[in-house]
């Protein structure tokens, strides 16, 4: 019998070290659970991030191609002002040369 309720102490020992054991793992499952869901929400935040970033993005994107269409538009302005140069550099050319011609036929006239 006393070899009997010994075994029976020493089972009841274990059985009461596995039970603080598996407190001590509960515990733990609870612990990680809790960092689990801070996980879960800093996941949620950053996807929500990212999100607002992408909405960024395509924002930037499409205010990109208005200057990209508006570069386009000045710079077929700008050639049709060249061109506008051009021509008047030629007009004022001739009106150089009507003045030079005027201004000898004046002499001309003088000298008469």
């Amino acid at each position: 019998v006393s070899g009997l309720e010994a075994e029976k102490g020493n089972l009841m020992n274990k059985v009461s070290g596995l039970e603080a054991e598996k407190g001590n793992l509960m515990d733990k499952v609870s612990g990680l659970e809790a960092e689990k869901g801070n996980l879960m929400d800093k996941v949620s935040g950053l996807e929500a991030e990212k999100g607002n970033l992408m909405n960024k993005v395509s924002g930037l994107e499409a205010e990109k191609g208005k200057l990209m269409d508006k570069v386009s538009e000045l710079e077929v302005e700008k050639g049709n002002l060249i061109n506008k140069v051009s021509g008047l550099e030629a007009e004022k050319g001739n009106l150089m040369d009507k003045v030079s011609g005027l201004e000898a036929e004046k002499g001309n006239l003088m000298d008469k």
